[in-house]
């Protein structure tokens, strides 16, 4: 087990000096220097002098991305306590991280991180970590001792080791320019990032970004994939480790349903009962959501989960992962290689996934109830079931749906079948929402939990996205809805979809992406988030941290970011009915809901 490097950051942007204070050994580009020197060629690390910002620096020279090695002379090393602080003074031209590795007495520790500091593009900015565990013994590359990760371009000026922290003197001069990175009540979780372990020093990128809180799909399979009761958490024990040396928050989704996220032990029992789709009658790998056994599984994991780390002070919130591709609060409706790289490709398409007997039984039990008997029931279908076990969906090939969608369109004698089709099930989705976020709530009292939920509401998804609202404000959550991308018009007018419900039942929202963005992207989803109200706002890092320009766009707005009141001047009639009819388009077996929204 590798020694812990507790790490403690603070990230000072100013061009200020230590002069007066007593560094045990630093290193300065002006020919100041004392027990401390940079490594001028170390393999993978070269540098140059240089000007830069009117001081004199060094400057990183070998390729795109490189390093700075620094060497600490013999008679100095013994000096070095094991506790201490390394500041360096540091300039980056487009704005991309520096990061500090350490050099530990261990071999598998040589190159420990201790950590990773954002730039401010061109100027001289500061950065300050506070270390334990530091033992130098020039076992890097060139017999350095720590090394900067840098990109080409990167300039330095001065570093220094301090034996404890610098002076109260010097830490004031460091502070009195500092710009620290806004902060706000947001979550950009790193993204699906289902059993990685973040490194640490993009987890202190991400905490200096402004994020609170990371988020990983915690599947029922990463934890219990070696057997029925043999549970191991280690990896997300490793995770936690890294978020609380980092400062961030955890915001875990637990995920139990789709295909990828089952143990062998449970997908290849008798208790599993895949989902099967109407329109081919072939099955799929997610559980059915009348699978019969299933919920005691859900139970039981979130159950150990909750024991696990329900009190330890490391929770934002969790995201219940119910159903669907990604955890949501609706079916399946397609694949993509995301997933498929997990789990292998497998039957996977937008269509109604209910062609099993449990879930046959429930429509049966549905109809029974509402109509009492099988005379009215055929009245109102216009149908001719002999009995209630006779009953039958409405179609069980795309060729039977086609025929009786174009019915539907000219027939108001086929609306009624169809309606009450679609209003059970979505209604099975709402109650197994509503028994989801009950249960996670009984296991995590003091945890925000929040429901997540996707696409526009179209009948295959089987999302109603009111009935949700209303469930998660009767358990005391909230609800996430991931429809947003780049387009300002298109996030308000989709997101508002949860967002207005929110606000009428009084739960908790949130939004997040569909996929990639741009800089506008960024931007838009700040402004739609505050403007509406909303408590969280979800991004994956790569829409924020694949480029230098889109983290100078972040930064720069992300002051804007808060919980506003909106300004609801109009209301707006949405014809839940008619587009429930009307967006089926035939020619591609799939229903456009967007015109509609």
């Amino acid at each position: 087990m590798k020694k812990a490097l507790l790490v403690s950051i603070l990230i000072m942007l100013a061009a200020a000096l230590w002069a007066g204070d007593d560094p045990v050994a630093w290193w300065s580009a002006n020919g100041s220097s004392r027990g401390l020197a940079p490594v001028f060629w170390a393999g993978d690390g070269e540098y140059r002098n240089a000007v830069m910002g009117g001081r004199d620096a060094v400057i990183a020279a070998s390729g795109k991305d490189s390093y700075i090695y620094f060497r600490l002379q013999d008679g100095v090393r013994s000096k070095i306590q094991k506790n201490g602080t390394l500041v360096a003074e540091y300039y980056s031209a487009s704005g991309m991280p520096l990061v500090v590795r350490l050099n530990m007495t261990s071999p598998e520790e040589d190159y420990a991180i201790l950590g990773a500091f954002l730039a401010k593009p061109d100027r001289w900015n500061m950065a300050v970590c506070k270390y334990e565990g530091f033992v130098p013994s020039g076992a890097q590359n060139g017999g350095a001792d720590f090394r900067l990760f840098v990109t080409e371009g990167f300039c330095v000026r001065k570093v220094g080791l301090y034996n404890g922290s610098p002076s109260a003197k010097v830490l004031k001069e460091l502070a009195r320019d500092n710009v620290p990175a806004p902060k706000a009540a947001v979550d950009y979780p790193v993204g699906i990032g289902v059993y990685e372990v973040p490194p640490l020093a993009d987890a202190q990128i991400y905490k200096e970004l402004g994020i609170t809180a990371l988020e990983n799909y915690v599947t029922w399979r990463s934890v219990e994939n070696g057997g029925k009761d043999k549970w191991d958490w280690s990896n997300w024990d490793a995770t936690v480790k890294v978020l609380k040396a980092a400062g961030l928050k955890w915001a875990p989704a637990l995920m139990v349903a789709p295909a990828y996220t089952l143990p062998d032990w449970f997908a290849e029992s008798e208790e599993m009962v895949p989902n099967v789709c109407l329109e081919h009658g072939e099955a799929g790998k997610t559980v059915s959501l009348w699978c019969p056994g299933f919920p005691k599984y859900a139970e039981r994991f979130i159950k150990e989960f909750a024991a696990r780390y329900g009190k330890t002070g490391i929770l934002e919130a969790v995201y219940a992962g119910i159903q669907g591709d990604f955890g949501e609060a609706i079916y399946t409706v397609e694949g993509n290689q995301v997933i498929y790289n997990l789990f292998g490709k497998y039957h996977n398409h937008r269509g109604f996934w209910c062609n099993d007997k449990y879930a046959l039984a429930s429509f049966i039990e549905f109809a029974r109830k509402k109509y009492t008997t099988v005379e009215a029931l055929n009245k109102a279908w216009h149908t001719g079931f002999g009995d209630f076990d006779s009953v039958r969906f409405p179609f069980y090939s795309e060729e039977e749906q086609t025929a009786f969608m174009d019915k539907k369109e000219t027939d108001p004698t086929a609306r009624r079948y169809y309606l009450d089709f679609i209003y059970w099930y979505r209604s099975c989705m709402t109650e197994y929402a509503d028994w989801w976020l009950g249960m996670a709530r009984k296991y995590l009292p003091g945890t925000r939990v929040f429901l997540k939920t996707g696409g526009l509401a179209d009948p295959t998804t089987g999302a109603s996205f009111a009935d949700q609202c209303r469930v998660a404000a009767k358990n005391k959550a909230g609800v996430r809805i991931t429809n947003e991308a780049s387009d300002y018009g298109l996030n308000f007018a989709y997101t508002n979809l949860v967002g207005s419900a929110s606000r009428f039942y009084g739960c908790e929202f949130g939004y997040e992406p569909a996929g990639p963005e741009d800089e506008n992207g960024i931007v838009a989803r700040i402004y739609n988030s505050t403007c509406s109200g909303a408590q969280h706002l979800f991004d994956y890092n790569s829409n924020i941290t694949e480029t230098p320009e889109r983290i100078d766009v972040q930064q720069r707005h992300l002051k804007y970011l808060f919980r506003g009141e909106p300004i609801v001047p109009i209301a707006m009639f949405f014809p839940n009915t008619w587009a429930d009819i009307h967006s089926y388009n035939k020619r591609h077996h799939i229903y456009e809901f967007s015109d509609y929204a």
